[in-house]
C-alpha cells in the first residue's frame, strides 16, 4: 500500500480504490488459508490498555506487561518511562521429560 493509501484507510477504508480492497482480501485469505496470523503492527499505549486488544492478543498467545523504558530529557538527564508492551507467552511445556527450566514464563 501507498503511503496515501494507508491514510486513506486510516480515515475511510471507503476510499480505497476496488483493485486495493481485492488484494487486501486475497492476501487476507492467503494467510488465514497457511495459517499465519497477522502482525498486529506497532499497537498505541491506548490499544495496548483496551481490554479488546488485551483479549484478542491473549488468543494469539501474547500478553500485555507494564515495563519502565529509559529514556533522556532535553538536559541529557536520564529517566524511565512506564509503557505497555506486548510479550510474547511460553507455553508451559507438559511432557514428560521435558527440560527443567521450562515452564509458563512471560519473556
Amino acid at each position: 500500500m501507498t503511503l496515501l493509501e494507508k491514510m486513506q484507510y486510516e480515515h475511510d477504508p471507503s476510499l480505497l480504490s476496488p483493485a486495493t480492497k481485492l488484494a487486501l482480501e486475497q492476501e487476507i485469505q492467503r494467510l488465514k488459508s497457511e495459517g499465519i496470523r497477522m502482525n498486529p503492527g506497532t499497537l498505541t499505549q491506548k490499544t495496548l490498555a483496551s481490554k479488546e486488544a488485551q483479549k484478542v492478543l491473549k488468543k494469539r498467545g501474547i500478553a500485555v506487561v507494564r515495563e519502565k523504558r529509559p529514556y533522556f530529557t532535553n538536559n541529557d538527564h536520564p529517566g524511565e518511562w512506564p509503557m505497555l508492551v506486548p510479550k510474547k507467552i511460553v507455553k508451559l511445556d507438559t511432557r514428560q521429560n521435558a527440560p527443567a527450566g521450562r515452564g509458563h514464563t512471560i519473556l
